[in-house]
């Protein structure tokens, strides 16, 4: 290993592209998408940091989580709302995409929602 470079967040993407044709030696660069971050790589070290600007997240889905801050629905109806926000074209937090990932555990569905329903939801958007 050559060197070490910590990130801000868990990487998602990576691509190499050449920044420099008009030098005669061209040399690749390294892009990492890592959360809401672009960092750009040249020559084994740092090179530039890309900050994305923040998506606004869907009105539905913070009103589930509202509701779920306030004790008004329960875990399941939740559940229900936002499986059909997705099926309608929502673009979900990752937040919500985990609590639909557990499938079928009640006790786990509620033990996640007990430790997110406070925490600010984010999109992260990876487009290939």
């Amino acid at each position: 290993m050559v060197s070490e470079n910590p990130l801000l967040d868990t990487p998602c993407a990576i691509s190499s592209f050449y920044m420099d044709y008009n030098e005669p030696v061209r040399r690749p660069a390294v892009a990492v998408a890592a959360g809401p971050y672009i960092f750009i790589y040249k020559n084994l070290r740092p090179y530039y940091k890309f900050t994305l600007p923040p998506m606004e997240i869907n009105q539905i889905e913070s009103d589930v989580w509202a509701n779920l801050r306030n004790s008004k629905i329960t875990v399941q109806s939740a559940i229900d709302d936002l499986e059909n926000a997705k099926e309608n074209g929502v673009v979900l937090t990752a937040r919500s995409l985990d609590l639909l990932s557990l499938e079928e555990d009640a006790a786990k569905q509620q033990a996640f929602v007990n430790e997110h329903k406070n925490s600010a939801g984010r999109i992260l958007v990876v487009e290939s």
